[in-house]
């Protein structure tokens, strides 16, 4: 693993969606496709229920599954000026095998404590013509596709 420090670690994204607040189960469905979700207190107060609407998130693994963590909803004039389009993830992160398996990892920027030395987030991904993992930095952008997130620019 390279330290975690000398890189800007980033996993963030866009997609439209669906989300349905019920605590312990909250969902985001996208397309026919259901996911868990997590939700920040300003999307919770600001979402529009049973429309669709444009989240940011973060990837999130729960139970091994794909989940988004909430964190915004763009608006529609936002969205015009969005760099980022709907279905788009930024990387930056480790490639690296955790438990016999390839992810991109993503490491804190900032080591406050010992525990956070160990402190990352899993994002499985489908990358075709993949390197071998490396535990190196990597930069990479992907697409959300068929409940995957596929890297389509890899940038080492």
């Amino acid at each position: 693993m390279s330290e975690p420090n000398q890189h800007l670690y980033q996993a963030i994204g866009t997609v439209y969606g669906i989300l349905e607040i019920n605590p312990p189960n909250t969902t985001l469905t996208v397309g026919n496709r259901v996911f868990p979700a997590s939700v920040k207190g300003a999307v919770q107060k600001r979402h529009q229920p049973g429309q669709v609407e444009l989240f940011r998130f973060y990837p999130q693994l729960i139970s091994g599954q794909i989940a988004f963590h909430l964190i915004g909803i763009v608006t529609d004039a936002e969205a015009q000026t969005e760099e980022q389009p709907s279905g788009q993830l930024i990387l930056n992160g480790c490639w690296e095998l955790y438990q016999d398996e390839p992810y991109f990892i993503i490491y804190r920027n900032e080591i406050r404590g010992l525990g956070d030395r160990l402190t990352r987030m899993l994002v499985p991904v489908v990358w075709s013509n993949a390197p071998t993992p490396d535990g190196q930095f990597w930069e990479a952008r992907a697409t959300f596709q068929d409940g995957a997130f596929v890297i389509t620019r890899p940038l080492a």
